[in-house]
């Protein structure tokens, strides 16, 4: 219990030192790609690529939202009974808390959002996280990690891209 007070003091005291580096106040744009798994209740229906576009806007200097809307074809095999191929969309908007400076900043958060497949559509629960960084100018580097919550096993993404701050 006292090494459970003690972790969560070293992260309030973390969070506090951060505090004082200032966000960035304006929009950025991305485009993504990387690879995702699409999940169901019965298991994972495959994984493939994933490509996303993504818009982050501040709301306060710590929080934003970040909209994303990500697709993603995933397929797999199952030998000599067949093969199984999934298409995926998903739009994710969330409200995202933000730790760091204008030339690096690390986001994480979550929200509600919509997911369409061939055969279901929905609400799904997500959780995100990842890292901005400034390349030159309003050029920006961006990985992250989209995590979608609709079914027992979650659809996952892992993806990184270049961006601009406007």
């Amino acid at each position: 219990m006292i090494r459970a007070m003690m972790c969560r003091l070293a992260a309030l005291a973390f969070l506090l030192a951060v505090g004082g580096f200032a966000q960035p106040r304006s929009v950025e744009v991305f485009g993504l790609g990387g690879y995702g798994r699409v999940g169901d209740d019965e298991g994972s229906l495959g994984s493939g690529p994933a490509v996303a576009g993504a818009l982050h806007a501040p709301l306060t200097r710590r929080l934003a939202v970040d909209l994303d809307v990500a697709w993603t074809h995933a397929t797999r095999d199952f030998g000599s009974v067949g093969r199984l191929e999934n298409d995926l969309v998903l739009v994710t908007p969330s409200l995202v808390y933000r730790w760091g400076s204008e030339r690096t900043y690390v986001f994480a958060g979550g929200g509600a959002g919509y997911e369409t497949r061939e055969s279901d559509n929905g609400l799904a629960v997500n959780a995100k996280a990842g890292v901005v960084a400034v390349i030159r100018g309003g050029l920006l580097f961006r990985a992250d990690f989209v995590s979608a919550w609709r079914y027992v096993l979650p659809h996952v993404q892992v993806r990184a891209g270049i961006g601009y701050r406007f």
